[in-house]
């Protein structure tokens, strides 16, 4: 899926926790394979988990930035 199909379910902010989000590992692959200029440092795979990330904070907003002006209605 090209990440401007991205569904408002791939990404949901965690209850709790208004800086904390849950992203869909598909559509955080997508997103970096679509925006090449990402630092491989900005997503880190979770010691002892193999489906769980830790994504900078600034990767993500640029990421859905990008969404958002490709295609408002994505997000």
């Amino acid at each position: 899926m090209h990440p401007c199909c991205t569904s408002l379910s791939a990404i949901q902010p965690l209850p709790g926790n208004d800086r904390t989000f849950a992203v869909r590992s598909t559509t955080l692959v997508e997103m970096i394979g679509y925006l090449r200029h990402a630092s491989l440092s900005a997503i880190q795979l979770l010691q002892g988990y193999d489906r769980e990330f830790s994504v900078r904070p600034t990767a993500l907003i640029g990421a859905i930035g990008h969404l958002h002006h490709a295609s408002p209605s994505a997000i």
